[in-house]
């Protein structure tokens, strides 16, 4: 397992235990919380409910996970959810927000924007960075409602391995010989976090890479 170890409080890298810790890496469902910040900044900071039929809608999970609005939407990184809101993006919005962020996103469709595929890359340094700027300011418009979800994400969601006292989110993103690879970025204390862990767990999903982070 890959882990990185980022200050939010002091903007730096503190340790990681991470070879190519400049290679780009395509981090899955962890972008969503920023396509979802650019979707909320163009609709006046509006979060929409939408109701996902699984696979039906090509969401992950094949159930389903019925009628949801943004915080539980992040808790539990329902696909068909977070593609509603990028296909409501207007042109280069995304751009645009995630310059204030750090991270660039590339001209793509909906399924890049919310983490499919490898076109969305970024490197680890960087996407940790983004998330303790993110996490930083959860009185900005449109943030809090993303901070609650990583919260609820940690309690029961896609990393209900942590329980409560953290905020998380995690992603699956493609790996050519394996199933995939699992990432999380895990935040602590939960009310007011100092540190972060961004981890990668190759052959896993987000969620199973932070059941083996919390054993």
């Amino acid at each position: 397992m890959n882990t990185l170890l980022y200050s939010i409080a002091e903007r730096r890298e503190l340790r990681a235990e991470w070879p190519e810790l400049d290679r780009p890496v395509s981090p899955g469902s962890l972008v969503k919380p920023f396509t979802a910040l650019a979707y909320a900044q163009a609709h006046h900071y509006f979060y929409p409910n939408h109701f996902c039929r699984g696979a039906a809608d090509r969401c992950w999970l094949v159930k389903g996970h019925g009628k949801l609005g943004i915080r539980d939407a992040v808790a539990y990184s329902c696909n068909h959810y977070f593609r509603q809101l990028a296909m409501g993006l207007p042109g280069h919005a995304t751009a645009a927000l995630l310059g204030l962020f750090g991270i660039s996103v590339p001209e793509a469709g909906a399924d890049t924007q919310i983490g499919l595929g490898t076109a969305w890359q970024v490197k680890p340094v960087e996407l940790a960075a983004a998330y303790a700027e993110l996490l930083s300011r959860p009185a900005d418009p449109g943030i809090f409602p993303l901070f609650d979800g990583m919260r609820r994400a940690a309690r029961y969601g896609t990393a209900k391995a942590l329980g409560a006292g953290y905020l998380a989110k995690t992603g699956t993103g493609p790996n050519a010989k394996l199933d995939g690879d699992g990432y999380a970025v895990i935040a602590y204390p939960e009310e007011a976090p100092r540190e972060l862990v961004l981890l990668q767990a190759a052959g896993v999903t987000g969620a199973k890479a932070v059941e083996m982070f919390r054993r």
